[in-house]
């Protein structure tokens, strides 16, 4: 399960199961062992003069 904690952390919580069953019970181990947490990435900040140090201009 992929949890969006409302802060910008996602979650992705282990809960192993049979085919059919539903998600299957929290097991600290698994998550030990699986599990993720972390940020999705963040473009990148607009430099103070733009982006003209980066690209030319296709007209003057």
């Amino acid at each position: 399960m992929l949890n969006n904690e409302g802060d910008g952390v996602l979650t992705r919580e282990v809960r192993l199961s049979k085919p059919g069953s539903g998600p299957g019970t929290y097991d600290y181990e698994l998550q030990l062992k699986y599990g993720e947490t972390g940020t999705p990435a963040e473009p990148p900040a607009v430099p103070g003069d733009g982006w003209k140090p980066f690209y030319k201009p296709c007209s003057s």
